[in-house]
């Protein structure tokens, strides 16, 4: 297999000590969409050097939002060794993946449709519209 290289000014920390992103690096003549973004925790650097080794955002997937005791976002990965993953994230994770990828599609749990729903219906918050470019959001 062949070195995966790493753009230097496309990595992106998702959350403060938490995940970053890479953005992978196939020469100076290679289209952008077709550069890949992989995840990497703490164990390593970069990515390959991680306990899990490479993992690629699959963008195929929905991100997933979760209300429990804190917002919990599932962010769905595929391996390169092969088969699918999730990697938990908090708010500030989820923030920055939609300002880098607005339509990444997501799918909220249904305990987090309940709990915005009757905070719409006690006009604790205005419903939001939702912009051209964003999809409709996911149900389970």
């Amino acid at each position: 297999m062949a070195e995966i290289k790493w753009q230097k000014d496309k990595t992106v920390r998702l959350e403060a000590g938490g995940h970053r992103i890479f953005l992978e690096d196939r020469g100076p003549f290679a289209a952008p969409e077709l550069c890949r973004w992989a995840i990497a925790d703490n164990s390593g650097r970069t990515p390959e050097l991680t306990e899990d080794g490479i993992l690629w955002l699959d963008f195929k997937r929905y991100l997933h939002l979760a209300l429990e005791d804190s917002i919990v976002l599932s962010i769905p990965l595929r391996a390169e060794r092969g088969g699918e993953t999730w990697a938990p994230a908090g708010v500030d994770a989820f923030v920055k993946l939609r300002e880098l990828f607005p339509a990444w599609p997501v799918r909220l749990s249904k305990t987090t449709r309940a709990a915005m729903t009757a905070l719409r219906t006690a006009s604790i918050i205005e419903p939001v519209q939702p912009q051209a470019a964003w999809p409709e959001v996911g149900r389970e």
